[in-house]
């Protein structure tokens, strides 16, 4: 059974068992994609998340601060900052989904960025 096939809970579950036991590190935007490509591979809309991040590079957590359309996804920074606050993080990752498979950045991509 693939990822996509799971229940969204089962998945959050394995997903926080993995960060609690493993304590990944993300030392660069590979890493990041690593342990963000199975959470959101064949997802039909736009997911924004964050990847929480110790002072040493670990994820602490992940937490879904947007979910959007087919083609974009909105976020405020409010939501993005108040998680991190909470969770005493770092630094932080901010990771999106392209549900068409083209990872090339669309111009709201770019502007929420800036």
């Amino acid at each position: 059974m693939s990822a996509a096939e799971l229940p969204y809970t089962q998945i959050m579950e394995a997903f926080a068992t993995y960060i609690a036991e493993a304590r990944p590190k993300v030392e660069s935007p590979l890493d990041a994609a690593c342990i963000m490509r199975p959470l959101l591979r064949g997802l039909k809309q736009e997911q924004l998340s964050v990847l929480l991040l110790s002072n040493k590079n670990e994820v602490l957590d992940r937490k879904v601060i947007g979910l959007g359309l087919l083609d974009r996804a909105h976020m405020h920074p409010r939501e993005l900052f108040r998680d991190a606050i909470l969770a005493n993080c770092s630094r932080m990752v901010l990771v999106h989904n392209h549900p068409s498979g083209d990872p090339t950045p669309s111009a709201p991509d770019i502007s929420q960025t800036k």
